[in-house]
């Protein structure tokens, strides 16, 4: 018997190449999202402390200049802010569709994977009959049929 070759090998490789990359593009996606969160948080931070020295510099005398030029340095972070919570989004969402075409080439993988065991059983079953049809070929050659028919007064056992 021939040994077992899968007719779709190079489209399986295809696949898990496929599946490997959409991995690592999920990954890096991750990892964006990650850093938009962490920038966030960051400013965050930092307008929270804005805010916080603006009203440290009220209770105090001090000129009203630096009064002005805090509360304007608080507006441009409440700008970022609002410019890195669409960032966030954006990430959040470039980081979903990453996923949805991670279970997409996933699920083009296990197809062929499937096929492929659908073909290997095939294969066994089909090594099993041969093995079969020798295993009978053999017995009937080694006992050859008797001229005359087994009668019960022939048959003792």
């Amino acid at each position: 018997m021939k040994h077992f070759r899968f007719t779709l090998q190079a489209l399986l490789t295809v696949r898990e190449r496929e599946e490997r990359a959409a991995l690592e593009f999920y990954a890096r996606r991750l990892q964006l999202q990650q850093q938009a969160l962490d920038d966030l948080t960051a400013i965050e931070t930092d307008l929270a402390a804005g805010w916080g020295e603006l009203r440290h510099l009220m209770t105090r005398a001090c000129p009203v200049a630096d009064l002005v030029q805090r509360q304007a340095h608080c507006q441009r972070l409440g700008e970022r802010l609002e410019r890195q919570r669409d960032a966030v989004a954006r990430a959040e969402a470039a980081a979903r569709l990453a996923l949805l075409q991670l279970i997409t080439a996933q699920q083009n993988r296990e197809v062929v994977v499937k096929f492929l065991e659908t073909q290997q059983k095939n294969y066994q079953r089909e090594c099993t009959r041969e093995e079969q049809k020798l295993l009978d070929e053999l017995a009937r050659r080694a006992d050859p049929p008797s001229a005359t028919p087994l009668t019960p007064e022939l048959v003792w056992n």
